[in-house]
Formats: C-alpha cells, structure tokens, sequence
C-alpha cells in the first residue's frame, strides 16, 4: 500500500485540471529578444518549462530537491540554469567569443512556470553580432529570437521583426530548415550613432585692459636762434635810429 501511494500522488498530479493546458513534458519554449544599445548588449532570455520537467532537471542538477515549498524549487531552478543558459548562448563580436553576465531572472508561475533571464555585455560603437542558442537542443518546443537596435543603434542584416512577440511561435514541423536554423541563430551588423561634437569650451571674458589716460607731453622749450636774435637787435637799432632823427625835425 505505501508503495501505491506515491503513484496515485503522481496520478492525480498529472490530471489535475490546472495541468490540462499546460506545455508537455520535456518540452522547454523559448525567446531570445537582443537588444543592441550604444556601448551595451542586453538579452532577455525567456524560457517556459512544464512542473514535472523543473522537478527532474533541478533534480539531475543538485542531487535533491530543496523542502516541500514549490517556490522554493523554481527559485533553486532560476539560480542554477541561469548562468548554464549564459554558457549555451555562444556569442562572437567580429568573430571573437562575446561572454556574457548573468543579471538574475524574473519568474511567473500561471499555468507553468515561465522564466525571463537577463544578460548584458559591453559593446563597441560598431560590429559584427553573432547569437546562436545552443540550450536545450535534445528539447521539443518552438525558439524564437529577435534583434533590435535602440538608443539610435541601427542594426542590418536580419529580415524578421526586431521585437520577438511579432514573431510567430511556431512548431519546427511547420518550418523549413532555413526557417528552424534563423529560430536559433542569427548575425547581424550593428553601428550605433556618431557621437555628439564636444560643445567649444566657453572661457570667462577677459577684463578690460586698463590704460593709463594719455598725458600730453610738455612742448619742448623754444630755443632762440642767434641769427633771429641778431636780426632782431639789428631791427631795434634802426627803429631806435629813425625815431631820433623825426624828433630833430620836428624839434
């Protein structure tokens, strides 16, 4: 009887009306959406896996499953895959590998657990991007990924929609083999914007050049000439000479 007991447990787990819509097992959704901004690439990392899958990964992952607490076990699984899911994102920027920095994850649990894993890493003002996801490749479920420019960052070289939810998810029956490949690798050139010209220093405005009010230099002494004062004594002799004879005259 108690070996009976943990079988029905699983039973009635598996049929439980909240699992009737929810991803089968084994089978992991994920999107990919970059975004390239100047001087910076961050990847957004969204990954949708069923209970059952979590519960056998995380046990494979650390040997036994943390408590009781179900919250606890997605928490435990955010922490452990995350930097495993940076490793598998092989990155290259002009042909040399890019790593990247896990920057924690953000989970919502409605009809399965749904991660979005965050990433960045730094990037020069123009480049070659190659993304390939490598994660979860012996996995069934439907891979979309997405690049986009912001902060004036232009971005070439890829036909499909920059955001990732314009992307159709879509089985990989339904694709052609260029179609799965794009859904897990894509490269692209990126240039972000010229950077503004520096404004010219204004410097402070120069004080007034202070002069010294102009004096008028003193006229020089006169200087008598001998040949004037000459002439001039000659002159008075013969005035004076004149002067005595018209006194005569008169008497």
């Amino acid at each position: 009887m108690r070996r009976l007991a943990p079988k029905l447990f699983l039973i009635v787990w598996w049929t439980a009306p909240a699992r009737a819509h929810d991803i089968p097992n084994a089978r992991v959704d994920r999107s990919l959406q970059a975004t390239l901004a100047p001087g910076r690439l961050a990847i957004d990392y969204e990954v949708s896996v069923s209970e059952l899958t979590l519960t056998q990964d995380l046990r494979a992952l650390i040997g036994g499953l943390p408590g009781a607490d179900r919250r606890a076990w997605f928490d435990r699984y955010g922490a452990e895959t995350g930097p495993l899911n940076a490793k598998g994102l092989l990155l290259t920027l002009n042909g040399r590998p890019l790593d990247l920095r896990c920057q924690g994850f953000d989970l919502a649990v409605e009809e399965h657990p749904r991660y979005t894993f965050h990433y960045e890493a730094p990037l020069p003002p123009r480049g070659r991007l190659s993304i390939r996801d490598t994660n979860f490749a012996a996995s069934e479920g439907s891979s979309r990924l997405a690049v986009r420019g912001r902060g004036g960052v232009a971005v070439e070289g890829d036909d499909l929609p920059p955001d990732v939810d314009l992307i159709p998810a879509r089985p990989v029956w339904q694709l052609s083999d260029a179609e799965e490949r794009r859904t897990k690798h894509v490269e692209v050139s990126f240039r972000s914007p010229a950077p503004a010209p520096a404004l010219a220093r204004v410097g402070l405005p120069l004080a007034p050049e202070v002069r010294a009010p102009a004096t008028e230099s003193p006229a020089p002494p006169a200087v008598r000439s001998d040949r004037l004062s000459r002439l001039l004594d000659r002159s008075s002799g013969v005035s004076l000479l004149g002067l005595s004879l018209i006194a005569f005259v008169l008497g």
